[in-house]
């Protein structure tokens, strides 16, 4: 690789940006107008030459040619969308190839450029797309924290926590459970410490979201 014109700044110092392109020249182009700008370029001649070198990382995107031999740049989006959830695509496509950036974006790729690509054009894509890498992973990982906080709760909490949910005051929650109201209470103060939610909204979007990854709060009771 050679040396950047000037260091890259912020979550570009740590991010990667993969380019997939069968035009060497092109390749090599792209390249070079990147290093100006962000640190990590890996680039390869094929969709197979990626996949085997391919290992996820923590900010990246894919710059990938619509249109090579062997696996095209559709088919491989189509294998990336299995491999990782962020890695933003953006598709090359040829000059007014409409119909394959359409299908492109149908299939889940972030954006799509037509060559020939101007090098702004291309350096202000390529900030886009690994923003929302960052941001993509930032929601995975606080998705998967919360998942974990109510995993973690007890089996009463999780009693507790269904029937809050479920829009049950706190004197019935007691009643139903032949327990104080009091002690509901401070079942209800530990569960909001342990989520870290601030509100009820803020806690029953948490449940929502730990649902989408099959976490059931019916599951977490024992009994």
């Amino acid at each position: 690789m050679q040396r950047n014109a000037r260091p890259p700044s912020g979550q570009n110092a740590h991010a990667t940006v993969f380019i997939v392109e069968d035009d060497q020249d092109l390749r090599g182009g792209m390249r070079l107008v990147l290093e100006r700008d962000f640190s990590a370029i890996a680039d390869f001649p094929s969709a197979e030459a990626f996949l085997d070198a391919y290992r996820p990382t923590e900010i990246a995107c894919l710059l990938l040619d619509a249109f090579m031999p062997g696996m095209d740049g559709l088919a491989l989006l189509e294998h990336v969308q299995r491999l990782s959830h962020d890695l933003p695509v953006v598709i090359i496509t040829g000059h007014g190839c409409v119909p394959s950036a359409v299908e492109a974006m149908r299939q889940g790729a972030f954006d799509f450029v037509e060559k020939p690509i101007g090098n702004n054009e291309l350096i202000t894509t390529v900030g886009r797309a690994l923003a929302e890498s960052g941001r993509m992973r930032a929601a995975r990982l606080q998705h998967g924290s919360v998942v974990s906080d109510l995993a973690s709760l007890t089996n009463r909490q999780a009693q507790i926590l269904s029937r809050i949910l479920a829009g049950v005051a706190n004197r019935m929650i007691a009643a139903e459970l032949g327990i104080s109201q009091r002690t509901v209470e401070n079942h209800r103060a530990a569960i909001m410490e342990k989520t870290g939610a601030r509100s009820l909204p803020e806690l029953t979007r948490m449940a929502v979201a730990a649902r989408w990854s099959g976490l059931e709060i019916a599951a977490l009771m024992k009994g």
